[in-house]
């Protein structure tokens, strides 16, 4: 299963595509240049989500902002992202 959007915004490309294969999930995404983004990820409490084969929490221009109700809440800065979430 899988999903694909952008939206071409004043600033950049604003983008996100994910894919779900059996109970890892990895979504792309791509937040315009000069803003920050929040990401809501389904996870299970206390698992590690990556990003880029690093933890998610030590990748720059990533930071836990918390988790609740099987969502895991990050704020990123611009840039392009690749997440790693075992369901």
């Amino acid at each position: 299963m899988w999903n694909k959007g952008a939206y071409d915004s004043f600033r950049s490309t604003i983008a996100t595509d994910w894919k779900l294969e059996g109970q890892k999930l990895t979504p792309n995404v791509t937040i315009a240049l000069g803003t920050t983004a929040t990401v809501h990820m389904p996870a299970k409490e206390g698992s590690d989500m990556s990003k880029s084969g690093k933890l998610a929490v030590d990748a720059i221009g990533v930071k836990r902002i918390g988790y609740q109700e099987g969502v895991a809440v990050y704020e990123t800065e611009s840039g392009h992202y690749t997440f790693y979430s075992s369901l």
